[in-house]
């Protein structure tokens, strides 16, 4: 019976080093992913043609597959022990920096649908936009259903609260409420 018991407690472990062998080249590809990020907000007035909306698919793609690889390598690590204060202080570190640079893209939809109608077509008959097709199809299919730029940075806040260790955080520093009166004509 014993014998059972010790063959149904097998231990199984990633072996991550295969995905980054130390803590620095890890830093080091997020570095780069969030440099990418932050070239992508250049772009911003610029998505009005050809050239400069297939540069920033193709650092957008970059970025992307970076962070996969970040991205897997911290959500394994914290599987493997959700104490790991290397990867906790990482994250907190890197959490901000990447929220903010998400708030700097939110023109990426707007521009993209400013566009006429016939470099839209364009795009997606071009083979060189073949691998972003998907992306951009996506995003042409979403003219005339498109928030305000003040919608976007609600629902951006709104994702940020769904992260429940930054709702103080977002509540204390960022949401900025008005006074109110009950029915006493009290303020508050």
């Amino acid at each position: 019976m014993e014998e059972n018991n010790n063959k149904n407690n097998v231990k199984i472990e990633w072996d991550l080093s295969q995905i980054y062998s130390n803590i620095d080249e890890l830093k080091k590809d997020i570095e780069k992913e969030l440099s990418l990020t932050e070239k992508m907000t250049t772009f911003k007035g610029k998505l009005n043609n050809k050239k400069d909306i297939f540069e920033f698919f193709k650092t957008d793609e970059e970025a992307e597959l970076i962070s996969s690889k970040t991205t897997a390598y911290m959500a394994l690590r914290l599987q493997k022990n959700m104490k790991d204060l290397e990867i906790l202080k990482l994250d907190s570190e890197i959490s901000p920096k990447f929220k903010k640079l998400s708030k700097q893209l939110i023109f990426v939809e707007d521009e993209l649908l400013e566009n006429d109608k016939e470099l839209l077509d364009d795009i997606l008959k071009d083979p060189e936009f073949e691998r972003f097709n998907s992306n951009l199809r996506y995003q042409f299919a979403l003219k005339g259903h498109i928030l305000t730029q003040e919608q976007k940075l609600l629902m951006n806040h709104i994702g940020s609260a769904m992260n429940f260790s930054n709702i103080y955080d977002l509540i204390e520093n960022e949401i900025k409420f008005e006074k109110a009166e009950d029915e006493n004509r009290k303020s508050s």
